[in-house]
């Protein structure tokens, strides 16, 4: 739960006290007080539901580097197979038309 006690210390320690230095300051004039309240508001709001947020976005990466980590698994197989055939394929081709072969062709010719 890094994520979520991250996110309630830069509300904290950055978000809440920035917000209330515009209120003191009253550079944007109502609206400071606006977002003051939004901050609190929204840190509020974090701490009742920011633990199944990130057990949430948790899960779905996980998922997702599963699902990724699978996919890769099913290429690298059916790539092998597909490199050894080439190989087979290359090194049958390259048997038959060795230079003396090569040679012996262009003689008769």
């Amino acid at each position: 739960m890094y994520r979520y006690q991250g996110e309630l210390g830069f509300f904290d320690f950055y978000v809440i006290p920035l917000a209330k230095k515009l209120k003191e300051c009253g550079v944007f004039g109502v609206s400071s007080d606006e977002c003051l309240s939004y901050a609190q508001a929204n840190r509020i709001e974090w701490e009742a539901r920011g633990k199944k947020i990130v057990e949430t976005m948790a899960a779905d990466v996980k998922a997702e580097h599963d699902s990724a980590r699978n996919r890769t698994a099913t290429s690298s197989s059916s790539d092998r197979g597909s490199v050894a055939t080439t190989s087979v394929t290359t090194a049958s081709i390259i048997t038959r038309t060795t230079p003396t072969e090569q040679n012996s062709k262009n003689e008769e010719s």
